[in-house]
């Protein structure tokens, strides 16, 4: 087997950025394992002083594939003794990666953090070569401004979403809207109540992005829905046992939740607890979830134990993907799968 050596991405987060190469390392030998590489005896090795991922497989094109949709890989070069042959990364990309990294506002989760969760996520289920592109769905229960929508249209998927602050969602269609005119995409766009019984029950954002006219007249469109909605109403809006993977960053304290009554649960075990039911039936046979949390207010084995009592299989990370954000936040994540059938 030949070895490789990964250059890692810097980080414009000061702290995530001290944790990345550890983070990347674990990141590759879960989806390099789940895509039938073998085991790629992956390490943080200091090259000239810069910390690399090296790490071994025997079929260069396809881990240069799997470096290209990795959360953090910067480049890959092939080690020949002393020297480093570069090797270039493909990426899975359908669109200009601004799509992802152009927002920037208070609370945004971490781009390379929204990669790695979703990449462990698709990992686990049924679908690994998702990692590679491929048209799958993908759900956020709790999209906010749309960061982890965006990564999953990025990569060729169809995104669906859900959050109660209709600020956000509206924030994040006026994006959506803004720059697929800036970049002269042809889309459709609609932000329209839903009605039910002669009842507003919900707002629902729905677009349709195309690459360019010729996709247009072929229909070979990617469509984002979000329903300003209670998460554990998912299934009202989107169709039950259609999603390949559900990837969520769990609120850290105050802003989001379920509602209970007219008031907005802020405990992230009450969350957790209540939706995990609605998020585990969204999924298809063979599907992943992934939720990560904060274990300052959350605890691994809650999260896990409600994925359980959901009929789902934990995957057997552990807490290899544990990291410090700041002093009041510790993040972890948990990835669960929904069993295939016989």
């Amino acid at each position: 087997m030949s070895e490789y050596a990964l250059l890692v991405t810097p980080s414009a987060n000061r702290v995530y950025s001290g944790d990345a190469p550890r983070l990347l390392a674990a990141e590759l030998d879960v989806t390099a394992r789940a895509l039938g590489l073998g085991d790629p005896s992956v390490r943080v090795v200091q090259l000239a002083g810069i910390d690399h991922v090296v790490l071994r497989a025997d079929d260069e094109p396809r881990l240069a594939a799997l470096a290209g949709s990795a959360s953090a890989a910067y480049a890959l070069y092939a080690r020949e003794g002393d020297l480093l042959r570069p090797v270039p990364m493909p990426r899975p990309v359908a669109f200009t990666d601004d799509l992802v990294t152009i927002q920037k506002y208070t609370g945004k989760t971490n781009e390379q953090l929204t990669a790695l969760l979703t990449n462990v996520t698709i990992a686990a289920s049924a679908r690994p070569h998702l990692l590679l592109g491929g048209r799958g769905r993908l759900l956020d229960p709790v999209c906010g401004r749309g960061t982890t929508l965006n990564l999953a249209l990025l990569r060729g998927f169809d995104a669906f979403g859900v959050d109660v602050d209709r600020r956000d969602v509206e924030a994040y269609s006026t994006f959506l809207k803004t720059w697929a005119r800036t970049h002269r995409l042809p889309h459709t766009h609609s932000y329209a109540p839903v009605r039910r019984h002669k009842k507003t029950i919900a707002h629902r954002l729905d677009v349709e992005l195309f690459v360019d006219r010729a996709a247009q007249k072929a229909g070979r469109g990617q469509s984002v829905s979000v329903a300003v909605a209670d998460t554990t109403a998912a299934s009202q809006f989107f169709t039950v046992g259609s999603m390949d993977a559900i990837v969520g960053d769990l609120p850290y304290g105050v802003a989001h939740g379920s509602h209970r009554g007219h008031d907005l649960s802020r405990r992230a075990d009450e969350l957790v607890a209540d939706a995990m039911p609605s998020w585990a039936a969204m999924l298809r046979p063979g599907g992943a979830i992934g939720l990560s949390f904060n274990t300052k207010t959350l605890r691994r084995e809650q999260v896990e134990g409600q994925c359980i009592r959901a009929g789902l299989a934990v995957a057997p990370y552990g807490d290899v993907f544990e990291h410090r954000v700041d002093s009041s936040i510790t993040r972890d994540l948990v990835v669960a799968v929904r069993p295939a059938g016989p």
